[in-house]
């Protein structure tokens, strides 16, 4: 089946995703491609994802009375001086983020074997990927709808959060064989929370850093 993905075989699997996330996650693992490949695709989404949020935040700027009261405070200067990085700085950001995308994928899996579960690199990998590539196509609908119709692209954001939950949960349960998405939704949480950690040290350092070349300026 890995021999033959292209883009007949991927519109119905993202459908599938949607509808049944158990059964996509089943589908996306039995397709055995190499690692590599995951890695390419979740390189190349991650791209694109830094591409979009850089272009929706260059589309909505912050006003000028936000600029002016976080610039009163050290930790305010901070997410201004992050906020410039990301519209003056993509590839370095863009590292940045497949960096703590790297981490959560490791996280997921090295979590969930911990506690009982059979998943390899390779099937957390992958049903990673699908999700993030759903995420992507969703988001950046979302937002085109939000163009138009703001009150409705709200909505579908609430709609979408809440079906992501579900899908991750369906995915790890399936790719750790746990059969339990209790399990799963634990390991979860387990692995947010050390990546989260993980990220806060890293921002706290990166910005103090830039603080200090800068001059907090």
């Amino acid at each position: 089946m890995g021999d033959h993905v292209n883009t007949e075989t991927l519109k119905p699997l993202f459908a599938l995703t949607l509808q049944d996330p158990r059964a996509a996650a089943e589908r996306v693992i039995e397709m055995k491609l190499p690692t590599t490949v995951w890695w390419m695709a979740l390189s190349l989404t991650v791209v694109l994802t830094s591409l979009s949020m850089i272009a929706r935040m260059l589309a909505s700027p912050l006003p000028q009375e936000a600029i002016d009261s976080l610039s009163q405070t050290p930790q305010g200067q901070q997410t201004l001086l992050m906020y410039s990085m990301f519209t003056e700085s993509p590839i370095f950001i863009t590292l940045m983020i497949f960096g703590f995308t790297v981490l959560t994928v490791h996280m997921l899996c090295w979590v969930g074997r911990a506690l009982g579960g059979q998943g390899s690199l390779s099937d957390v990998l992958s049903v990673f990927t699908l999700l993030q590539i759903m995420t992507l196509v969703i988001s950046v609908g979302l937002f085109l709808l939000g163009l138009a119709v703001p009150v409705l692209a709200g909505l579908g954001s609430l709609a979408f959060l809440a079906w992501s939950l579900w899908a991750i949960v369906c995915f790890l349960d399936v790719a750790h064989q746990f059969d339990n998405p209790f399990k799963a939704f634990g390991v979860l949480i387990a692995s947010f929370v050390a990546v989260l950690i993980g990220a806060s040290i890293a921002m706290g350092v990166l910005g103090g850093l830039i603080l200090g070349l800068t001059g907090g300026t």
